[in-house]
């Protein structure tokens, strides 16, 4: 199975998921089963299948964001 469809099966995950597609981010696990999301001439940013912390979604998603509007 495809990495985002398996993410996308996670409901917290999606909106990442979504995020990440849409503006061009690569999607990978790692050998630690982690999920990096990766962006040329950006800082990778990775976070866990499922995290203990209600907001390690929503962390995610602001990292991302705030990763993209870094200038090069």
């Amino acid at each position: 199975m495809c990495v985002t469809r398996k993410l996308a099966r996670l409901k917290d995950m999606k909106p990442c998921v979504d995020y990440a597609e849409t503006n061009g981010w690569e999607i990978r696990v790692s050998k630690n089963n982690h999920i990096q999301f990766r962006k040329p001439n950006r800082k990778m940013v990775t976070t866990s299948w499922s995290a203990s912390d209600g907001r390690a979604h929503k962390n995610c998603l602001a990292e991302l964001k705030r990763v993209d509007r870094l200038e090069i």
